[in-house]
């Protein structure tokens, strides 16, 4: 079972974590973008994850915000 060593917010931090042997981590796909030497980026086949769309309470019925949604559904 693995043990949880660190926990941190930044993405840069924590791929300078796995580089420094200290761990693996789970990253989305856009944080490839600076990956440190010695780092590997490998593909997480079969795994999904949830996003969800704030607005303010009342607003997702407006044109514009319907459209927005729609494009976001569109896009999943």
């Amino acid at each position: 079972t693995p043990t949880t060593a660190h926990e941190c917010g930044s993405l840069p931090v924590t791929m300078d974590l796995v580089a420094a042997g200290l761990g693996v981590a789970m990253m989305p796909g856009l944080a490839g973008h600076t990956v440190p030497a010695g780092v590997s980026l490998l593909p997480a086949k079969g795994l999904h994850r949830t996003i969800e769309a704030v607005v303010r309470a009342g607003t997702e019925n407006q044109p514009v915000i319907a459209a927005a949604l729609t494009a976001l559904k569109d896009c999943a």
